[in-house]
């Protein structure tokens, strides 16, 4: 008696196990979400669940011992136990790095902590209460993490730049990251941190840990914000990149035509040496922009810039 419904109770068992992954397998092999390298994994993943699927099932079917049959349980539900470990060991992953980008594991004392709550939650008042009462803006927390620092970490604009006009020092390395300074001259969305920051004396000659200045910085990322506004605030026009193009070259590259313009209207070196980077050799290899178009406007105004100083490029047809 016991042991049939032992053999009951595995066989209701087997079918849930089976009915499950039999679920899980066919939606891996069907999933159409996400990119390449994703689906490609979900479908593997759909083979895999199926073939422990039928390999339990062959087991059970043909098993009469009831070892037999608990081993094809198990083996049915191996993949389905190891997606759970998975789940459980990714969520705890997931919120173990959670924790160290919060304000209570970045500022372990307190006082520091409550600037960095404030950060947090973009609680603006109450930064600027914390501020007037004389909490220091460079107070450090676990790391070097400054407030300012993990303000940028937060991307919270806003109270960068209000920590910046409080006093802060943009130029604050931590172990992990570079200086706010840098960190912001790559990122067109952190033009406002700074512009708070040269506007409170920060150099924008200032280099990055690399020994990269903060226009090859935004050059290098693309951020043409960041580019126009180092350019007006006077950075230096000199200055080469570590394959030896200019700034001005790097612009023309990125097919940045009024930070180009700017450059020559700021006295960028124009009369380049003979080599691949040579700017007359570069513009005549350049594809211009499409007739008709306002990017095609602001390319002829950045040739007209270059003829005013002494170089004349034929202006060819766009397409």
């Amino acid at each position: 008696m016991k042991s049939e419904r032992g053999r009951k109770s595995l066989t209701v068992a087997f079918g849930v196990v089976f009915g499950v992954g039999l679920l899980i397998g066919v939606a891996g092999l069907l999933d159409t979400g996400g990119d390449h390298a994703t689906r490609g994994l979900s479908r593997f993943a759909g083979i895999v669940v199926l073939g422990f699927l039928a390999a339990g099932l062959a087991v059970f079917v043909l098993a009469r011992a009831t070892a037999l049959r608990v081993v094809a349980v198990l083996l049915a539900g191996a993949p389905l136990l190891a997606a759970l470990v998975l789940v459980l060991a990714t969520g705890i992953s997931e919120r173990a790095a959670d924790f160290e980008e919060s304000a209570r594991y970045r500022f372990p004392d307190a006082k520091t902590r409550s600037l960095g709550d404030a950060i947090e939650r973009n609680d603006l008042a109450k930064l600027r209460g914390l501020l007037s009462q004389g909490v220091g803006p460079d107070v450090t927390g676990r790391k070097g993490e400054t407030p300012l620092s993990f303000a940028m970490r937060r991307s919270n604009v806003e109270a960068a730049v209000l920590l910046i006009r409080s006093g802060a020092d943009p130029n604050r390395k931590t172990e992990e990251d570079d200086c706010p300074l840098v960190r912001a001259a790559g990122r067109d969305a952190y033009v406002l941190v700074l512009e708070a920051a040269l506007a409170q004396g920060a150099s924008p000659d200032a280099r990055s840990a690399e020994g990269r200045p903060l226009l090859l910085e935004a050059l290098a990322f693309n951020a043409k914000a960041n580019v126009r506004l180092l350019v007006e605030k006077g950075a230096r026009l000199d200055v080469r990149d570590p394959e030896g193009r200019s700034v001005l070259v790097r612009a023309i590259f990125l097919r940045m035509w009024p930070q180009a313009r700017l450059m020559v209207e700021r006295g960028a070196p124009i009369h380049e040496p003979p080599g691949i980077f040579n700017l007359e050799k570069v513009l005549t290899e350049t594809r211009p922009p499409d007739d008709g178009t306002p990017e095609r406007e602001e390319f002829r105004a950045f040739l007209e810039s270059l003829a005013e100083r002494g170089i004349v490029v034929p202006e060819r047809k766009g397409t």
